[in-house]
């Protein structure tokens, strides 16, 4: 997988200018961390680019994070929504999209919502890879989050990331870990963040 994901990164280079995400089908116009100071919250919030979404639950999952400790289905328990978050230490987008992830994760955590990272590239054919995983820690002290970042296990690698072409991509959650909405390719600011949960929370709370 990981020599699959350097190639994705080289045959990416000429075009990483115009993207919002590592990958194609991303043409985000904003970069993250850069909202338009224009942007007010009763003005509508460009969602930005989709991306396919090829299932419609997590299933149960058993991930470990980079820090060492376990991240299952269980942790999604008493929690409206969790946003999945599928970045790679390669990707530069991904890694400036994470203090406003933190952001996000901090402000709504009392309305039932909370972020985690994937880090897609920390395992290859099932086994660690340490200098993915010791650049992860890196990032993560870098950009402050707090939020768990974890290694994929097969059910993620299998089914969540199976035909995911572009980094970072996102998906929301809810507590039974089924899929809410869609799939959103690229990175985003805050508000765009902030925007499409609550959307997402209404759909839920509706129910």
């Amino acid at each position: 997988m990981k020599k699959k994901l350097t190639a994705m990164v080289c045959l990416l280079g000429l075009s990483a200018a115009f993207l919002a995400g590592c990958g194609g089908g991303a043409t985000e116009s904003s970069t993250p961390g850069s909202a338009d100071s224009s942007t007010t919250s009763s003005a509508p919030v460009d969602k930005g680019p989709k991306t396919t979404t090829n299932f419609s639950e997590l299933g149960q999952f058993n991930m470990e994070t980079i820090d060492g400790k376990a991240f299952t289905s269980d942790d999604l328990k008493g929690h409206k929504l969790t946003l999945v978050n599928l970045m790679g230490t390669f990707c530069n987008p991904c890694i400036a999209e994470m203090p406003d992830l933190e952001k996000l994760n901090q402000e709504m955590k009392d309305k039932g919502v909370q972020v985690i990272g994937v880090v897609v590239d920390t395992t290859d054919g099932g086994k660690d890879v340490p200098e993915s995983i010791e650049k992860a820690q890196k990032i993560k002290k870098e950009t402050g989050v707090t939020y768990p970042l974890c290694k994929p296990d097969d059910v993620i690698l299998g089914q969540v990331l199976k035909g995911v072409t572009t980094f970072p991509s996102s998906y929301l959650v809810d507590e039974n870990g089924k899929v809410v909405g869609e799939g959103y390719a690229g990175a985003r600011t805050f508000d765009q963040w902030k925007d499409i949960v609550n959307s997402a929370l209404a759909q839920v709370e509706s129910k």
